[in-house]
């Protein structure tokens, strides 16, 4: 994913980042490899101090950690028969990727954790 892709940019080892940040190297192995949920906040500030992460990356890698989290409580909070899961998906996306106010990304994810909760998109 995008930690590993950052890491490499900056020509790092796993247990070279784990250090600076002051975490296990099997620990960012697992964030790497996607097999662990997004990391705390302050876990998170370690790790982009440590990639020396520019603002701009910083904000991409706090949005894609939104993202998979929002994702993780989207399924949770849906019928497995629900149709419109994969609508719902895409909308999360659209929301963690794009630049928008805190207030209108707030908005945005209220209406997705509504429509969550009904199972119902009309």
């Amino acid at each position: 994913g995008r930690l590993l892709m950052l890491r490499r940019s900056r020509r790092l080892r796993q247990n070279e980042v784990a250090a600076s940040a002051g975490l296990d190297p099997s620990y960012v192995a697992s964030l790497e490899a996607g097999r662990r949920k997004p990391p705390r906040e302050d876990i998170m500030e370690r790790l982009l101090c440590a990639l020396q992460a520019t603002p701009d990356e910083r904000d991409e890698m706090k949005r894609l950690a939104a993202l998979d989290q929002g994702l993780r409580n989207l399924r949770r909070g849906l019928d497995n028969n629900f149709e419109g899961v994969e609508l719902l998906e895409a909308m999360a996306r659209l929301i963690a990727t794009q630049r928008l106010t805190d207030e209108l990304r707030g908005r945005l994810n209220a209406l997705l954790d509504a429509l969550a909760s009904t199972g119902k998109l009309s």
